[in-house]
C-alpha cells in the first residue's frame, strides 16, 4: 500500500521538480463523489466544494470515495478540482495505518456528519437514551437534595424567627408585669407614708383602721381592705361610695389596694383621705 509520502517521492522521480507544485499536494482530502441535482458529479470536504479534474472525469465515478489531491479553482471561492490518488475500497481500508484511519474518520465526520449520526442513533439510540436518562436522573436527585437542604434551612430560619418573636413577646409581658409591680410598690410606699402620718388617737375615726387613702388617680388603699373581690357602688350625687367584699364582685383587692377605672372622674384629685365603715362598706370624705 503506497502512502502519500511515497506518492510524492515517485512524482519527484518521474517529473522535473520545477514543474511540480509540491505544496499543492499537501492539500489532500477524502471525498465521496455523488451526482447533484444538475447531474454533475461532485463532493464536499473541509476545504469546500470539490469537482472532478477534467483528467479524472472518466476515473472518478458517481458513488466513489477517493483520497484526492485538491487543486484550487481560482475563478470561484472555496472550490477545488480533485485528482484521484487512491480509491477507497475494502482492500484500501484493510491496509490503513492508525494515522490514516484517523484522517479518514475525521474527513467522513466532517463531510457526512448527518448520515453518521443517523447510523449511530439507529444502532446505539437506546444506549444513548439510557445514558441521557441516567444523567438526567442524577441531576434531578442532586436538585431534589439541594431543594431539601434549602427547605430545611428555611424552616430552621423560620423557627428561629418564631422563637425570637416568642422571646420578644415574653420580654414585653415580663416588662409589663415588672412595671405593674413597681407601680404597686410605689403606691404602697405612698400609702404607708400617708397612713403613718395620720393621728393615732383611738377617738378619732380618721386614725382607726377605717381610713382609706387615695394613693394615685385610680387607686385606693386601706388597712381594712383584704385581698379578694369587692363590689363597688357610687351614689348619684357622688358624695358616697360603698366598697363591700363580694366573691361575685367586679373589682379585685390586692395588698390592701383597689384600683377603680375612672376614679379621677368621680372624686376630686385633691381629695386623698376618706373614712371607711367596714360594717356598711361606706366610704365618705374625711
Amino acid at each position: 500500500m503506497m502512502d502519500f509520502n511515497q506518492f510524492k517521492s515517485q512524482l519527484l522521480q518521474k517529473y522535473d521538480p520545477m514543474d511540480l507544485d509540491i505544496a499543492g499536494l499537501n492539500r489532500v482530502a477524502v471525498v465521496k463523489f455523488e451526482k447533484d441535482s444538475r447531474g454533475k458529479v461532485s463532493g464536499r470536504c473541509a476545504f469546500g466544494r470539490v469537482f472532478r479534474h477534467r483528467e479524472y472525469e472518466d476515473i472518478i465515478k458517481d458513488g466513489d470515495t477517493w483520497v484526492c489531491e485538491l487543486a484550487e479553482n481560482y475563478s470561484a471561492n472555496n472550490q477545488y478540482f480533485a485528482k484521484g490518488l487512491v480509491r477507497v475500497d475494502p482492500s484500501f481500508l484493510t491496509d490503513l495505518r492508525a494515522d490514516q484511519i484517523k484522517m479518514i474518520a475525521e474527513s467522513i465526520w466532517d463531510n457526512h456528519k448527518d448520515a453518521v449520526e443517523n447510523v449511530l442513533f439507529e444502532q446505539y439510540g437506546n444506549v444513548i437514551d439510557d445514558r441521557v436518562n441516567d444523567i438526567v436522573s442524577q441531576k434531578e436527585a442532586l436538585f431534589e437534595k439541594e431543594k431539601e437542604n434549602l427547605l430545611e434551612k428555611t424552616e430552621s430560619l423560620n423557627r428561629t424567627v418564631e422563637l425570637s418573636d416568642e422571646i420578644i413577646q415574653s420580654l414585653k409581658e415580663e416588662k409589663k408585669g415588672l412595671e405593674s409591680r413597681v407601680k404597686e410598690l410605689e403606691e404602697r410606699i405612698v400609702s404607708m407614708k400617708v397612713t403613718a402620718a395620720l393621728p393615732e388617737s383611738s377617738g378619732d375615726p380618721i386614725g382607726n383602721t377605717g381610713t382609706v387613702v387615695r394613693i394615685s388617680d385610680d387607686t385606693l388603699h386601706s388597712r381594712s381592705f383584704t385581698d379578694g373581690m369587692y363590689r363597688v357602688r357610687i351614689s348619684a350625687d357622688r358624695s358616697m361610695m360603698t366598697v363591700v367584699p363580694d366573691e361575685d364582685g367586679d373589682v379585685e383587692c390586692r395588698n390592701g389596694m383597689i384600683r377603680l377605672d375612672g376614679l379621677q372622674c368621680i372624686i376630686d384629685g385633691e381629695e386623698t383621705l376618706f373614712r371607711y365603715f367596714p360594717e356598711t362598706g361606706r366610704v365618705v370624705k374625711a
